[in-house]
């Protein structure tokens, strides 16, 4: 885990969780477009990773609390 990396996640997420997203699937596809991004930044996914919590598990978590209609 890194500063940068966990600042480039909440980040990305800022930007691209909508509140259109929903399920397991759709943060499967995210994760993975997260990670691509990350990865030509030249960001690892271990610096992504959060007290041991998997960027598609922070993404589903973020797709779940994020505020319907916003």
């Amino acid at each position: 885990m890194s500063v940068r990396g966990v600042d480039f996640l909440r980040d990305w997420i800022a930007k691209n969780v909508t509140a259109d997203d929903k399920g397991e699937t759709r943060a499967t596809i995210l994760a993975t477009q997260c990670v691509l991004e990350a990865a030509q930044r030249g960001i690892a996914v271990a610096h992504m990773e959060e007290g041991g919590h998997s960027v598609e598990s922070v993404i589903m978590h973020a797709i779940a609390r994020h505020p319907a209609g916003s």
